[in-house]
């Protein structure tokens, strides 16, 4: 891994994983953060540049490990259809201002939200904001 590692918490899912390769694509190293690790391998084999490590967006803990000595992070864990636990507001809400708090904590540079869901735009940006910088950006293409 590099000195511009990015962890992408929701590395393996729909957006996640296009996010990983085109970190790749632009010289990133990439730390994959997510429930099931073992899917980081089968999707991007054995580049020695992308590392998978288990982790919960719902756990304090789980995400400070995952963004120990980042230069950035992406999340891009979504919810489409709520289960349990898993509603948009513990999601999109709750978990993404657990991100920012814990990459300002670690000194982690730089910090993207995205999600393929119109839900994670009722997320109280100013919150966010207090404790790091973020930028919306929308209709980004990434090839």
């Amino acid at each position: 891994m590099n000195d511009r590692t990015v962890t992408v918490f929701g590395g393996t899912g729909f957006l996640g994983r296009r996010v990983v390769r085109h970190l790749r694509k632009h010289g990133f190293s990439a730390q994959i953060a997510s429930r099931h690790p073992d899917r980081g391998h089968r999707l991007f084999g054995l580049d020695p540049q992308i590392q998978s490590v288990e982790a919960n967006i719902h756990d304090e803990r789980s995400v400070a490990d995952a963004l120990a000595g980042a230069f950035g992070v992406v999340n891009a864990v979504s919810v489409y259809v709520e289960h349990g636990h898993e509603t948009f507001h513990s999601v999109h809400v709750e978990s993404a201002e657990r991100v920012a708090a814990q990459a300002h904590r670690a000194g982690v540079e730089r910090l993207a939200h995205v999600s393929g869901n119109d839900n994670a735009f009722r997320i109280p940006f100013a919150s966010l904001e207090e404790t790091s910088q973020l930028k919306r950006v929308s209709n980004h293409r990434m090839d």
